[in-house]
């Protein structure tokens, strides 16, 4: 039994969030495949202000679902300070470095994981010829949420322009274990602001599985810290959201087959 107020708005969602995905990778495809070095991650740059040191790193935003780096046990929000012993300071350093080195080949990679240094060897692979279908790993607590008007959320306590209510949490998953509840209003997820219910699922989903979060939420009046796993998307919502994908796509094709080329 779930507790819940619209299962399906969540699905739906769910799915759009997986077409987005969809949609990123492909724009990968335009580089064709070669024997070059492909890890297997969507990056981003650490701004100098996020790091405790003069070497920022690049953030893994999302990882590909068993592609080199998920092999290798990277997670999202690992941020990556050095490859083979040289420091990397931008994804285009990053980038550089792995696509000089052979598919098949073997790097060290130095990582901060939530404030905490660690060795990653990974092994390269071959980017493959069609990227348009691979999938990011997705992270797991289980919630879902609504936006509400900012009366409401002054109402609530929550700061200014941030705050959305919980409006689902699944049973036995872990924003449930955690005491997440329907009716909390979650405004800050590890430091960031929540503003929304898409900011909200973006943040969950790029968690990292594995990790934990820290979400504060207002509950009656009170603010809470609540600490809660991340973990993979249930077989179950995966197959309803990917029907639910594939349906999307078909309603799309179907509509684009259909346009007169005069309108």
């Amino acid at each position: 039994m779930k507790k819940r107020w619209n299962r399906r708005t969540a699905l739906v969602l769910f799915a759009v969030l997986l077409a987005a995905c969809a949609a990123a990778t492909a724009q990968d495809s335009r580089n064709p495949a070669s024997d070059t070095g492909w890890l297997g991650v969507l990056l981003g740059d650490v701004q100098q202000a996020e790091s405790s040191d003069e070497n920022p790193g690049v953030r893994v935003r999302r990882v590909l679902e068993d592609g080199p780096a998920m092999k290798a046990g990277f997670r999202a929000g690992d941020i990556i300070k050095e490859v083979d012993g040289t420091l990397v300071n931008s994804t285009s350093e990053l980038i550089q470095a792995i696509s000089g080195l052979d598919s098949g080949a073997w790097i060290a990679m130095k990582i901060e994981r939530r404030g905490k240094s660690r060795e990653i060897r990974a092994r390269l692979d071959r980017r493959p010829e069609q990227t348009a279908g691979l999938k990011y790993r997705e992270g797991y607590v289980g919630i879902q949420a609504i936006d509400l008007p900012e009366t409401l959320r002054t109402h609530f306590g929550a700061p200014e322009g941030n705050g959305v209510m919980i409006s689902e949490v699944d049973d036995g998953s872990p924003g449930q274990v955690s005491g997440l509840e329907l009716g909390d209003l979650v405004f800050e997820v590890d430091g960031q602001p929540v503003r929304s219910s898409g900011h909200l699922r973006e943040l969950l989903g790029s968690g990292g599985v594995g990790n934990e979060l820290e979400i504060r939420v207002m509950r009656a009046g009170l603010e809470i810290v609540v600490e809660t796993a991340v973990l993979d998307v249930p077989d179950e919502i995966r197959e309803q959201s990917d029907r639910m994908l594939q349906e999307m796509r078909r309603r799309r094709s179907t509509g684009r087959q259909g346009r007169n080329p005069g309108d």
